[in-house]
């Protein structure tokens, strides 16, 4: 038997990580413990809000930005952008299984068109040694809000993401690649965010976490119990009062 198979994805940079134990899995049923995994770019997308791959799921910045985190995994042989070369696995066929996508758990969307068990019991990233920093990070990007959340109360977070999206005017931690985002993700103290990828490099390294819930696609997993999902401003409040980091009402 080859020791080696590849693997191809073509979503976007969240998708690949969530999906990622789906992978492991399909590769150990078929007698590998690595492969290589080939990022599909440019696949054609529609966002019904701005996006920060344009209107595709991967373009190849944002892939040749994911590489250096993948590369650390131990699983991984290789990763590298798909030439079109042949594929041993072609994750993207789960994609053309009837099924509604904004349900469901996006970490099993695979399981339909694979026959694979996802293993969220574990994190599944890891990146390396990082010092703690202690920070309180908030990502909170445009995609997958929910509406009844209002942010403006809390306090001594910091903001990792887009620059455009940093709406609360917090101190910036500066993230130029993925695997910088996920060293900062690494280090926290407590990360908050939506259904963004900050939040699956969050989930897939199992820090302590606190998660928007959209409403209408709540699609993304609570996989441990270090994480906190929250969908009303009760529950929001709560959790911030609990870990001091709510101003008081004015």
């Amino acid at each position: 038997m080859n020791d080696e198979i590849t693997i191809g994805h073509g979503g976007s940079a969240g998708d690949l990580v969530w999906h990622i134990p789906a992978m492991i899995d399909i590769a150990r049923r078929l007698g590998v413990c690595k492969f290589t995994l080939l990022l599909k770019v440019n696949m054609p997308a529609s966002y019904s809000q701005p996006h920060p791959c344009g209107n595709v799921l991967l373009n190849r910045a944002f892939a040749e930005s994911l590489i250096p985190l993948l590369k650390l995994q131990p699983y991984l042989s290789d990763c590298r952008i798909w030439a079109g070369e042949d594929l041993t696995v072609d994750l993207d066929l789960f994609r053309c299984v009837p099924f509604d996508f904004r349900m469901g758990q996006i970490s099993h969307f695979p399981c339909p068109a694979f026959v694979c068990t996802p293993d969220l019991s574990r994190p599944w990233l890891s990146v390396g040694e990082a010092a703690r920093s202690g920070k309180v990070l908030l990502n909170r990007t445009t995609r997958y809000r929910n509406p009844a959340l209002d942010y403006r109360r809390l306090k001594d977070c910091w903001f990792v993401g887009l620059a455009g999206e940093n709406e609360l005017r917090l101190p910036e931690v500066p993230t130029p690649t993925v695997l910088d985002l996920a060293r900062e993700i690494e280090a926290c103290r407590l990360f908050v965010g939506n259904q963004s990828l900050g939040m699956a490099l969050a989930s897939a390294l199992d820090v302590e976490r606190v998660m928007e819930v959209c409403p209408w696609c709540p699609n993304v997993p609570a996989s441990s119990e270090r994480c906190t999902t929250v969908w009303n401003q009760r529950q929001l409040d709560e959790v911030m009062a609990s870990a001091g980091l709510l101003q008081p009402n004015r």
